[in-house]
């Protein structure tokens, strides 16, 4: 199920959703991550891991599909020294 909704493939071991690389860029962090095409993609925030569903703040979503393979955001607002960063998907 959780591949169907990320839009992987269980076969192909490049085929994964995941964050690739963190670059810190003038002041912000470029987020960068692979993903399927057909998935609606959120990049999320949150000042602590453990955050319950209202603690993440989405920052980045994909609303065109079909989606690069790869893509990026750049999060300008990535002053605070620690912060957590996941995907979320839906179809």
């Amino acid at each position: 199920m959780e591949e169907y909704l990320a839009d992987t493939d269980p076969r192909g071991s490049n085929s994964v959703l995941r964050v690739t690389r963190n670059i810190r860029s003038g002041g912000g962090l470029r987020i960068e991550w692979k993903g399927g095409r057909w998935a609606r993609q959120y990049i999320q925030r949150s000042e602590a891991l453990n955050a319950s569903g209202d603690g993440w703040t989405d920052i980045h979503t994909n609303d065109t599909l079909p989606t690069g393979a790869t893509n990026f955001v750049l999060d300008a607002d990535a002053a605070h020294p620690a912060l957590f960063y996941r995907i979320k998907v839906d179809r």
